[in-house]
């Protein structure tokens, strides 16, 4: 049992997108009380970072992301390799 929630920012919640963002993770722990991650994405442009604490993603850049992706982790089998959010090998495609 994992979870997966996300915001879409472009249609003009600009800064906002952090606040609401940062209630996904709370609201998706018991979907996955074992591990968290983030993505955050600035569609524009192509960039995107992968962090354990939304905070670190804030930091990224002074312009919001057009898109955030919560994502938690329910442990069944403790994979060192388990984390949360994976991309391909060129960091193009994001789950």
């Amino acid at each position: 049992m994992c979870g997966i929630g996300g915001v879409w920012g472009s249609n003009g919640l600009g800064r906002d997108i952090w606040p609401v963002a940062g209630q996904l993770g709370p609201a998706l722990r018991h979907r996955g009380p074992d591990e968290a991650g983030w993505l955050a994405a600035w569609v524009r442009d192509g960039h995107a970072v992968a962090v354990r604490e939304l905070e670190a993603a804030r930091r990224e850049r002074d312009a919001p992301p057009d898109l955030v992706l919560a994502h938690r982790r329910l442990a069944i089998v403790d994979l060192a390799t388990g984390w949360q959010p994976i991309s391909n090998e060129t960091g193009t495609v994001w789950v």
